[in-house]
C-alpha cells in the first residue's frame, strides 16, 4: 500500500517508506493479530499468502493513486486549452515531466487528501481487509463491475473539475475567432494568448471550491469502493 500509494510513494525517499511501512506494521498487529489465521506450514501456502496480502495493498494504494490521476489529467486538459503545455516540470512522484497546471491540481489534491485523513482511511481499509471472507472466483466479476464503475466516476469526475476553465478558454477562443473575422488586419492572437493564460489562471483560482468539492466526493467514491472490495460485500 505505501509503494502504490500517492500519499507515500514518489516524493517521500525509500528508507522512510520502509521505515514507516515497518512502524505501521508492528503497531497494527495487535488489531489484526486475531483475524490473520494460522501460518501456512508449507512454502506454497506461505507464497500465496503474502501474494493476496500484497494484492489488497496495491489495490487501496491504486484506488488512489487513480483518484490523483484523474485531477491530474483534467490539469493536463487544462494546459492545453490554455496554452501551457509546452511548459514542463519535473514530477516527483511519478518520476516524468509533466505540465504546469497538472502538477498544481495534483498537489491541491494530495492535500485535501491529507486534510480529510485519506491516510487514516486508508490504514482503516487494511484493518477491514483482515476481516474480509477469503475471495473467490464468484466474487471477481463484482469487483471487476465496481472497478470499472468507479473509473468511469473518476473520469467523470475528472470532467467536472476542468469544466469551468475550459469553458472560459472556449469563450476567449470563440471571440477571437469573431475579431479575426471582423478584423483581419488585426493580429489578435498576439494579444489573446497572454489574455487567455491570465483568464484561465483567474478562472482557476476562482474554481477552487469547486476541485474541494470534487475531490471530496471523489474520495467519498474511492473508500466506498474499497470498503465494497475488502468488505467482499
Amino acid at each position: 500500500m505505501m509503494l502504490s500509494s500517492p500519499l507515500f510513494s514518489g516524493a517521500v525517499p525509500v528508507m522512510v517508506r520502509i521505515w514507516l511501512s515497518g512502524v505501521v506494521a508492528m503497531a497494527m498487529v495487535s488489531v489484526v493479530g486475531p483475524h490473520i489465521g494460522p501460518v501456512p506450514q508449507d512454502l506454497g501456502g506461505m507464497v500465496l499468502s503474502i501474494a493476496y496480502e500484497a494484492m489488497f495493498g496495491i489495490l487501496i494504494g491504486f484506488c488512489l493513486q487513480a483518484l490523483v490521476a484523474a485531477i491530474q489529467m483534467a490539469g493536463s486538459v487544462l494546459d492545453l486549452q490554455l496554452g501551457l503545455s509546452g511548459s514542463q516540470i519535473f514530477d516527483p512522484i511519478s518520476g516524468t515531466p509533466s505540465s504546469i497546471l497538472s502538477q498544481v491540481k495534483m498537489w491541491c489534491a494530495v492535500v485535501l487528501i491529507f486534510a480529510m485523513n485519506g491516510h487514516h482511511m486508508m490504514l482503516q481499509a487494511v484493518v477491514s481487509s483482515y476481516n474480509m471472507p477469503a475471495l473467490t472466483m464468484e466474487g471477481l466479476p463484482q469487483i471487476q463491475s465496481g472497478l470499472t464503475h468507479f473509473l468511469g466516476q473518476l473520469m467523470m469526475l475528472s470532467m467536472q473539475i476542468a469544466a469551468p476553465v475550459a469553458a472560459v478558454a472556449f469563450i476567449v477562443d470563440a471571440a477571437s475567432a469573431l475579431v479575426n473575422k471582423a478584423v483581419p488586419q488585426f493580429q489578435v492572437f498576439a494579444i489573446i494568448t497572454p489574455a487567455k493564460i491570465s483568464l484561465g489562471l483567474v478562472a482557476v483560482m476562482a474554481a477552487l471550491p469547486v476541485m474541494a468539492t470534487a475531490v471530496t466526493s471523489g474520495v467519498q467514491h474511492t473508500f466506498k469502493f474499497i470498503e465494497v472490495v475488502v468488505g467482499g460485500q
